[in-house]
């Protein structure tokens, strides 16, 4: 679970993109836990590589990742992936979640308090997509 999940995931999460289902359903958002399933730090490359053979796509690969994709942390705490995927995808893109019933999720808000953001990014981060996103 702990490699093939994310491989898996976003494999799939990239198919998507590639069999144009979010040229079909524009308004549609995916939620991808777990900092995006390694999506944001290949993003580049899939960009680079695929976006020269899938002509039949109405946008560039990384558009659709960064307009119609939130990612979570599910409970992965960690500031490395955290500034990675904010500076790959944005505070608008990222939504706080924890991992239950599967993960220790007591780091959960120490984190989200003390990771280096502005207050606006932590309001967006914390509640403000999720609000957004849910229609909540």
């Amino acid at each position: 679970a702990g490699w093939g999940w994310h491989l898996e995931t976003g494999t799939h999460a990239l198919h998507m993109i590639l069999a144009g289902v979010f040229d079909r359903y524009p308004g549609l958002q995916l939620i991808l836990g777990h900092w995006g399933e390694m999506i944001p730090f290949y993003l580049d490359r899939f960009a680079e590589m695929l976006t020269q053979t899938a002509t039949y796509l109405q946008r560039p690969i990384a558009d659709y990742f960064l307009q119609q994709v939130y990612v979570t942390p599910s409970g992965m705490f960690t500031l490395p992936q955290f500034l990675l995927t904010l500076q790959v995808m944005g505070a608008d893109r990222i939504m706080y979640a924890v991992d239950y019933p599967y993960g220790k999720n007591e780091h959960g808000r120490t984190f989200l308090e003390q990771a280096p953001m502005s207050p606006a990014d932590r309001a967006k981060i914390a509640h403000g997509n999720a609000e957004k996103v849910l229609k909540l």
